[in-house]
Protein backbone atom coordinates (compact mmCIF):
# COMPACT_ATOMS: atom_id res chain seq x y z
CA UNK A 1 0.00 0.00 0.00
CA UNK A 2 1.72 3.10 -0.96
CA UNK A 3 0.06 7.13 -0.01
CA UNK A 4 1.43 10.21 0.98
CA UNK A 5 1.09 12.22 4.14
CA UNK A 6 1.64 16.27 4.64
CA UNK A 7 2.35 17.71 7.44
CA UNK A 8 3.16 21.26 7.57
CA UNK A 9 4.62 21.82 3.82
CA UNK A 10 5.98 19.21 3.77
CA UNK A 11 4.93 15.60 1.67
CA UNK A 12 5.98 12.54 2.91
CA UNK A 13 5.70 9.48 0.86
CA UNK A 14 4.66 6.18 2.53
CA UNK A 15 4.60 2.72 1.76
CA UNK A 16 3.76 -0.34 3.95
CA UNK A 17 4.72 -3.91 2.91
CA UNK A 18 3.21 -6.97 4.70
CA UNK A 19 6.07 -9.55 5.67
CA UNK A 20 4.21 -11.70 8.15
CA UNK A 21 4.39 -10.95 11.80
CA UNK A 22 5.01 -7.33 11.22
CA UNK A 23 4.98 -4.58 8.62
CA UNK A 24 7.88 -2.67 6.50
CA UNK A 25 7.36 0.69 6.31
CA UNK A 26 8.67 3.18 4.35
CA UNK A 27 8.42 6.58 5.23
CA UNK A 28 10.34 9.08 2.79
CA UNK A 29 13.30 6.81 2.02
CA UNK A 30 13.43 5.41 5.87
CA UNK A 31 12.86 1.95 6.64
CA UNK A 32 11.00 0.72 10.14
CA UNK A 33 9.96 -2.50 11.20
CA UNK A 34 6.38 -2.07 12.50
CA UNK A 35 4.24 -4.35 14.68
CA UNK A 36 0.82 -2.66 15.72
CA UNK A 37 -1.78 -4.26 18.32
CA UNK A 38 -4.92 -2.10 18.55
CA UNK A 39 -5.97 -1.28 22.29
CA UNK A 40 -9.16 0.33 21.75
CA UNK A 41 -10.71 1.97 18.86
CA UNK A 42 -8.67 5.12 19.56
CA UNK A 43 -5.32 3.36 21.49
CA UNK A 44 -2.53 0.89 19.36
CA UNK A 45 0.09 -0.01 20.65
CA UNK A 46 3.46 -0.26 18.44
CA UNK A 47 6.78 -1.56 18.33
CA UNK A 48 8.81 0.17 15.97
CA UNK A 49 12.28 -1.53 15.46
CA UNK A 50 11.84 -3.28 18.26
CA UNK A 51 11.03 -0.76 20.66
CA UNK A 52 7.47 -0.16 22.31
CA UNK A 53 5.48 2.81 22.36
CA UNK A 54 1.55 3.33 22.43
CA UNK A 55 0.13 5.95 20.64
CA UNK A 56 -3.11 7.42 20.29
CA UNK A 57 -5.25 8.62 17.62
CA UNK A 58 -8.13 10.12 15.53
CA UNK A 59 -8.79 11.30 12.58
CA UNK A 60 -11.45 13.21 10.71
CA UNK A 61 -12.10 12.65 6.60
CA UNK A 62 -8.14 12.67 5.70
CA UNK A 63 -6.85 14.63 8.41
CA UNK A 64 -4.94 12.26 11.12
CA UNK A 65 -3.83 13.19 14.74
CA UNK A 66 -1.29 11.19 16.53
CA UNK A 67 -0.37 11.47 20.39
CA UNK A 68 3.22 10.19 20.71
CA UNK A 69 5.42 10.81 23.34
CA UNK A 70 4.00 13.78 25.12
CA UNK A 71 3.31 15.42 21.45
CA UNK A 72 0.40 15.34 19.39
CA UNK A 73 1.25 15.75 15.48
CA UNK A 74 -1.31 16.85 13.28
CA UNK A 75 -1.17 14.80 9.18
CA UNK A 76 -3.45 15.61 5.82
CA UNK A 77 -3.36 12.07 4.85
CA UNK A 78 -3.17 13.20 0.18
CA UNK A 79 -5.56 10.65 -1.37
CA UNK A 80 -4.24 8.97 -5.07
CA UNK A 81 -6.55 9.94 -7.90
CA UNK A 82 -7.27 6.65 -9.54
CA UNK A 83 -7.12 6.71 -13.13
CA UNK A 84 -10.04 7.72 -15.20
CA UNK A 85 -12.65 5.47 -17.01
CA UNK A 86 -15.10 5.27 -19.17
CA UNK A 87 -18.45 5.18 -17.69
CA UNK A 88 -18.95 1.46 -18.71
CA UNK A 89 -15.60 0.28 -17.34
CA UNK A 90 -15.89 1.79 -14.26
CA UNK A 91 -19.47 -0.50 -13.46
CA UNK A 92 -17.66 -3.68 -15.47
CA UNK A 93 -14.14 -3.57 -13.18
CA UNK A 94 -14.38 -4.25 -9.33
CA UNK A 95 -12.02 -2.76 -7.57
CA UNK A 96 -10.78 -3.57 -3.63
CA UNK A 97 -11.48 -0.19 -1.75
CA UNK A 98 -9.55 -0.89 0.77
CA UNK A 99 -6.05 -3.30 1.83
CA UNK A 100 -7.10 -6.54 3.30
CA UNK A 101 -7.50 -10.54 2.62
CA UNK A 102 -9.94 -12.29 0.45
CA UNK A 103 -12.01 -14.92 2.53
CA UNK A 104 -13.77 -16.35 -0.31
CA UNK A 105 -14.44 -15.97 -3.94
CA UNK A 106 -18.41 -16.94 -4.73
CA UNK A 107 -17.97 -16.83 -8.96
CA UNK A 108 -15.94 -18.40 -11.87
CA UNK A 109 -15.22 -17.36 -14.67
CA UNK A 110 -18.31 -17.57 -17.40
CA UNK A 111 -21.00 -17.26 -14.44
CA UNK A 112 -24.23 -15.38 -14.94
CA UNK A 113 -25.00 -13.09 -12.05
CA UNK A 114 -27.41 -10.80 -10.81
CA UNK A 115 -27.56 -7.82 -9.94
CA UNK A 116 -26.95 -7.69 -5.82
CA UNK A 117 -24.89 -11.47 -6.22
CA UNK A 118 -22.15 -11.99 -3.42
CA UNK A 119 -18.85 -12.03 -5.83
CA UNK A 120 -15.91 -11.52 -3.39
CA UNK A 121 -16.02 -11.40 0.70
CA UNK A 122 -13.09 -9.38 1.68
CA UNK A 123 -11.55 -8.89 5.54
CA UNK A 124 -10.11 -5.41 6.36
CA UNK A 125 -9.38 -4.04 9.35
CA UNK A 126 -11.54 -7.03 11.61
CA UNK A 127 -14.36 -5.94 9.17
CA UNK A 128 -15.76 -8.15 6.56
CA UNK A 129 -16.73 -6.01 2.95
CA UNK A 130 -19.27 -8.09 0.75
CA UNK A 131 -17.94 -7.30 -3.21
CA UNK A 132 -21.56 -7.35 -4.88
CA UNK A 133 -22.00 -7.67 -8.51
CA UNK A 134 -23.65 -3.80 -9.25
CA UNK A 135 -25.44 -5.35 -12.30
CA UNK A 136 -26.94 -8.19 -14.33
CA UNK A 137 -23.92 -9.48 -16.25
CA UNK A 138 -21.39 -12.37 -16.84
CA UNK A 139 -17.84 -12.51 -14.77
CA UNK A 140 -15.37 -12.28 -17.46
CA UNK A 141 -12.35 -12.37 -15.24
CA UNK A 142 -11.41 -13.70 -11.40
CA UNK A 143 -8.44 -11.75 -10.86
CA UNK A 144 -8.19 -12.87 -7.06
CA UNK A 145 -7.86 -16.30 -4.85
CA UNK A 146 -9.05 -17.22 -1.23
CA UNK A 147 -6.43 -16.20 1.59
CA UNK A 148 -5.19 -13.79 -1.43
CA UNK A 149 -3.85 -10.02 0.11
CA UNK A 150 -5.06 -7.56 -1.58
CA UNK A 151 -3.91 -3.73 -2.34
CA UNK A 152 -6.87 -0.37 -2.23
CA UNK A 153 -7.59 -0.08 -5.89
CA UNK A 154 -6.62 -4.15 -7.16
CA UNK A 155 -9.49 -5.23 -9.92
CA UNK A 156 -10.59 -7.69 -8.24
CA UNK A 157 -13.19 -9.12 -11.17
CA UNK A 158 -14.09 -7.58 -14.29
CA UNK A 159 -17.52 -8.42 -15.61
CA UNK A 160 -19.45 -7.83 -18.84
CA UNK A 161 -23.12 -6.40 -19.02
CA UNK A 162 -26.00 -9.10 -20.28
Amino acid sequence: MEFRYQQNNQVYPVRVIERGEYEEVVIDGRHYRVRAKRVDESTLDLWIDGDFTRVRHASDGNRRWVALEGATHQATLERHRRATRNAGDAENTLAAEMPGQIVAVAVAEGDAVQRGALLVLMEAMKMELRVIAPHDGTIDKVLVATGEAVERGQTLIEMALQ
